[in-house]
């Protein structure tokens, strides 16, 4: 009789080693465009909601310069005034300051000295 050969084991089926790894490359390939496709959803629902809310904060806009237009309105400014029992008069000629002009669209007055500085004094 003889021995039996006990190096043997018979115990299932064995996987195959590239195929394991080319199915956990897949299954994590598929996993990450899934988890993608969903960022990509939120910041999609993101986006519409903070456009939204640019055209209500434009609309609010339009009507808060509406409003300031009106109360800078010469009637508006004499209600106002006379609401709150306020006189305003004229001042007196001698009480004018007049400005002289401007020799030059680009003269800056004192400041227009600096542009005639060399370039060569900075980062030295």
């Amino acid at each position: 009789m003889a021995a039996k050969n006990r190096k043997r084991n018979n115990a299932g089926f064995a996987f195959p080693l590239p195929a394991a790894v080319f199915l956990a490359l897949t299954v994590t390939l598929l996993l990450a465009y899934v988890w993608l496709d969903a960022q990509g959803h939120a910041l999609g629902a993101r986006i519409k909601n903070l456009e939204k809310q640019l055209v209500a904060l434009d609309k609010a806009y339009a009507h808060e310069l509406s409003k300031w237009e009106m109360l800078k309105s010469p009637a508006s400014i004499e209600q106002a005034l006379a609401r709150n029992r306020l006189v305003m008069i004229a001042p007196a000629a001698r009480d004018v300051v007049r400005l002289p002009a401007r020799a030059a669209g680009n003269d800056f007055g004192p400041l227009a000295n600096l542009a005639d500085t060399s370039r060569a004094l900075m980062n030295d």
